[in-house]
């Protein structure tokens, strides 16, 4: 996320200050262009605004109106339109000004905000591979099955399983689609997904959808062709040829890493921690 200062497509808007309440306050975040920033919401009395603050002095004062649930009153303020939700986001930077509005001005009561949608971040498949695990984002981009659906046994269910590429123009990232999901997308087709989580598998990133988890249809260019980030590692363990009594190849869990029973099954159960390797 980079700072929004002097955007062609942002309003500055110096004459109407804005009243509202503060929800789901974040703590701040340094961006990849070294810019700190945090994110939050303000609910004003006919709307919520999605609100991104560009100026981290304010988190202090912001954090206190929050946990006192007072109103706040804002000055020079920019909003910029959202072209995944087509909504308009609060920008706010070192020259907005805040102070306490005047009881007139709050004709309207704190309501609860839900936090499902907003606890997602806008992220990039590049962001996704560089961040966390265990988070929920919002994409854009391009998905394509990879190979057939398969049913597992998982947890004494019979599930289906469709493996798929998720691409934009920065990268490729895996996912992994889930029964009732599989039906809700087609292949090949651009998508605005938003509360999709981001899972670990060793060290390689995929996504999965939630069931908060939005799926909206959209016409962008995705110039990009779709690329693997599945990493092969190999060991190699050097030894004198006297030294060496046989050489064996084996499977292994990739969970556990105890050797499998390889057998024709298409379906591998690991005996050691009893769980699907794959």
């Amino acid at each position: 996320m980079s700072d929004t200062n002097g955007s062609k497509d942002s309003n500055q808007n110096k004459e109407q200050a804005i009243v509202g309440y503060l929800h789901n306050l974040s703590p701040i975040k340094t961006s990849k262009s070294n810019n700190q920033y945090f994110d939050l919401q303000i609910q004003t009395s006919n709307e919520v605004y999605r609100t991104v603050c560009f100026s981290p002095d304010k988190h202090p004062l912001l954090k206190r109106k929050l946990e006192s649930s007072s109103p706040i009153k804002i000055h020079k303020y920019q909003l910029k339109k959202n072209e995944r939700s087509g909504e308009n986001d609060l920008i706010l930077n070192k020259r907005m000004k805040i102070e306490d509005p005047d009881d007139s001005e709050t004709d309207f009561d704190y309501v609860s905000v839900k936090t499902e949608t907003t606890q997602a971040t806008d992220a990039t498949t590049e962001e996704i591979h560089d961040g966390a695990a265990h988070t929920l984002i919002n994409i854009m981009g391009r998905l394509t099955f990879s190979g057939s659906k398969e049913t597992l046994q998982v947890k004494g269910k019979t599930l289906t399983k469709q493996e798929a590429i998720f691409t934009d123009n920065t990268r490729s990232i895996r996912v992994v689609l889930w029964e009732k999901d599989i039906p809700r997308v087609t292949t090949g087709t651009c998508y605005n997904i938003k509360n999709v989580a981001v899972k670990e598998y060793g060290v390689t990133k995929y996504l999965t959808l939630t069931r908060h988890s939005t799926i909206e249809s959209i016409q962008i260019k995705i110039d990009r062709q779709d690329t693997s980030d599945v990493k092969t590692e190999t060991t190699q363990h050097q030894f004198p040829p006297d030294g060496v009594n046989y050489v064996q190849q084996f499977l292994k869990c990739n969970k556990c890493h105890s050797k499998l029973v390889n057998n024709t099954s298409k379906i591998i159960k690991c005996s050691e921690c009893c769980r699907l390797p794959n």
